[in-house]
């Protein structure tokens, strides 16, 4: 990175901004489970499937993506000084692989490739778990100086909340 990245703006990150990442795919997975019935309008159903598909991107990216800007954060920058993220994350399976492109088109709405369809169609549960054990594992490898216990008990809270679809 080309600036030097504060301690207060680590915390930040993982404190706020992440813990809202993760919240808002349980609210999405949330109105996904309540909202799609038959009576479904498409902009209430695309509106919902946008709202997950874009936390889950923003996590997927921090998780295992590689920008070309430095202003991105990346789990390793969060990591204890001896972990390299790249070695102790779970690999990326072959399905988020798959659907990465799928919903990048989606997001973008105007390509050629735009994928249609509902939640069903996405497997929005499979990613879900996958989003949550990286989170968890992430958490074991996190600094303690990044407030650590505070992302514990959100990821606790949520996983103890999560809903089948």
């Amino acid at each position: 990175m080309t600036k030097k990245i504060t301690l207060e703006q680590k915390k930040e990150l993982i404190q706020v901004h992440l813990v809202h990442e993760i919240n808002m795919l349980g609210v999405a997975l949330n109105l996904i489970e309540e909202e799609f019935t038959p009576k479904c309008e498409k902009f209430k159903e695309s509106i919902i499937v946008d709202l997950y598909l874009t936390h889950a991107r923003n996590l997927w990216m921090f998780f295992y993506g590689k920008h070309k800007k430095d202003y991105y954060a990346y789990a390793q920058h969060f990591m204890a000084s001896n972990v390299d993220w790249n070695v102790v994350r779970p690999p990326i399976s072959p399905w988020i692989k798959k659907i990465s492109e799928t919903v990048e088109c989606y997001l973008s709405h105007l390509t050629y490739k735009r994928k249609k369809g509902k939640n069903t169609e996405w497997n929005l549960n499979e990613l879900h778990q996958e989003l949550i054990t990286v989170s968890k594992v992430f958490l074991t490898h996190l600094d303690e100086s990044l407030g650590k216990s505070e992302l514990s008990a959100f990821l606790s809270i949520k996983s103890s909340q999560q809903k089948s679809l």
